[in-house]
């Protein structure tokens, strides 16, 4: 089962999505790239790997840093670091798909005077 698949290279961070989650980012990962189970695997699973990574960064935005005397803790990281993750396997993923994706390009509006 594909779910299973995510959950193990998830590892410790599966427990921070809930089984719906995880359904909805390999279903979306199928039906967003036209990827059949069975076929595609891999890459349906690597796809929904990285929607749980940008999750993951965009959930540890809020993180801190913070000092007490000797003591300090640095959080800040944490986003920055599934951000990269994200990036690298997205990357990775994107020259392995069997169709490209459309690249949209946002262009400043042009006016006709």
């Amino acid at each position: 089962m594909l779910i299973d698949k995510l959950k193990r290279r998830l590892g410790t961070q599966a427990a921070a999505f809930e089984d719906t989650d995880l359904t909805e980012f390999i279903e979306t990962a199928k039906s967003e790239y036209k990827l059949v189970e069975g076929e595609h695997d891999s890459l349906i699973v690597e796809l929904a790997l990285c929607t749980c990574y940008l999750r993951l960064a965009t959930d540890t935005a809020t993180y801190f840093k913070y000092s007490q005397g000797t003591e300090s803790v640095d959080k800040t990281v944490t986003p920055r670091m599934f951000m990269e993750i994200y990036e690298f396997l997205f990357e990775s993923v994107q020259k392995r798909l069997p169709e490209k994706p459309e690249i949209f390009q946002i262009k400043k509006a042009e006016s006709d005077e």
